[in-house]
């Protein structure tokens, strides 16, 4: 009984598990158009990286602000979310970091 219940155990973790970490790797049906990295030169000659990402269908261009951190702490930085912030397809915020 012990070592059916195991191998069922196994077998279902074994089955779901691809699932779990699937990712989706075609981009090609999404609205945003991904660039990543970015590379921006400073004056002091260190690179600060960026992920762009636009709106397929704004083809004109829009501003950007860029927000800045000297580092990247992971999913959140000084209490906020680093991500992207659209504000009415008016402007981009885009949170870069020192790599």
């Amino acid at each position: 009984m012990f070592f059916k219940k195991n191998l069922a155990f196994f077998l279902l973790s074994v089955i779901i598990s691809p699932n779990l970490f699937a990712q989706d790797s075609d981009l090609s049906d999404s609205k945003y158009k991904i660039q990543d990295p970015v590379h921006i030169p400073t004056q002091s000659g260190v690179d600060i990286s960026a992920i762009i990402v636009s709106n397929k269908l704004v083809e004109e261009p829009v501003p950007v602000v860029l927000f800045y951190t000297t580092y990247h702490q992971g999913g959140g930085d000084a209490g906020e979310p680093l991500e992207i912030q659209w504000y009415n397809n008016s402007y981009i915020e885009i949170p870069v970091w020192k790599d």
